[in-house]
């Protein structure tokens, strides 16, 4: 299944009631491309940008990186993350454009389903982190999961994907545990999509910024029809009705 109908499974798997509170499209910043990134940064001073990939950082499912870009993400790398909602095989292929940013994405496993996995490739390495969000405890499984990337995605039973709050706190949780981040850190969460970045970003308790779409024509045509048809008329809604109530 493409990954975006797997994204909108997921956006309906616990998710719904999300969509119909008007503050879970709240939106702290507007940008227009990356570049802003730069100003929110000196006036804001975040501890960590966790960062949607296609349509922020490029075009959908894009190879390259954008040179205008290369600036500013040379300034926040350091404190960046992707958040991707991608499957394991391209997660591979972000880590090949984007080596000097982590990127992460949360799972579960065949035959432990009551247990979350944060794989996270980081200079080039993969590491699995079995993830509690009850206690914020992270421990490392890397050990037991070595062996060929396709092995690994044969494990894969379910992606558990923005708008799911969950990737948002183990990604938050590994830079607190790790000292990268003070205890309580000023987080922002940077996308092109209301319905999966904005709205993950405000259940999971951190600022948002929403950034106008990098090359939205490159996008499959179902993503096309979401975002005109279904991402930007609801979030348009549900902010007009957040000033109304």
């Amino acid at each position: 299944m493409a990954d975006y109908l797997n994204t909108l499974k997921e956006a309906l798997n616990g998710g719904l009631a999300a969509y119909l509170r008007p503050s879970s499209f709240k939106v702290d910043h507007v940008l227009d491309d990356v570049n802003d990134l730069g100003m929110v940064q000196r006036i804001f001073k975040y501890d960590l940008f966790l960062l949607d990939r296609d349509g922020t950082l490029h075009a959908y499912h894009s190879r390259e990186r954008v040179p205008a870009f290369e600036a500013t993400l040379k300034v926040i790398a350091p404190r960046s993350e992707i958040i991707s909602n991608s499957s394991y095989d391209e997660l591979r292929r972000i880590r090949d454009v984007f080596p000097d940013i982590p990127t992460n994405k949360l799972v579960t496993f065949e035959g432990a389903a009551d247990a979350m996995h944060l794989l996270r490739f980081e200079g080039g390495d993969l590491h699995v982190l079995r993830y509690d969000p009850a206690t914020h405890a992270l421990t490392d499984e890397t050990s037991s999961f070595k062996g060929p990337d396709e092995s690994l995605t044969a494990r894969i039973v379910r992606n558990i994907k923005k708008p799911n709050p969950l990737v948002i706190h183990a990604v938050r949780d590994f830079n607190i545990t790790t000292g990268r981040c003070p205890a309580e850190p000023k987080i922002v969460m940077v996308g092109d999509r209301h319905l999966t970045d904005i709205v993950a970003g405000n259940r999971a308790g951190v600022a948002t910024a929403y950034m106008t779409p990098y090359k939205p024509f490159s996008d499959p045509l179902g993503l096309m029809f979401s975002r005109y048809f279904l991402d930007v008329p609801i979030a348009t809604v549900m902010r007009t009705l957040g000033k109304i109530v």
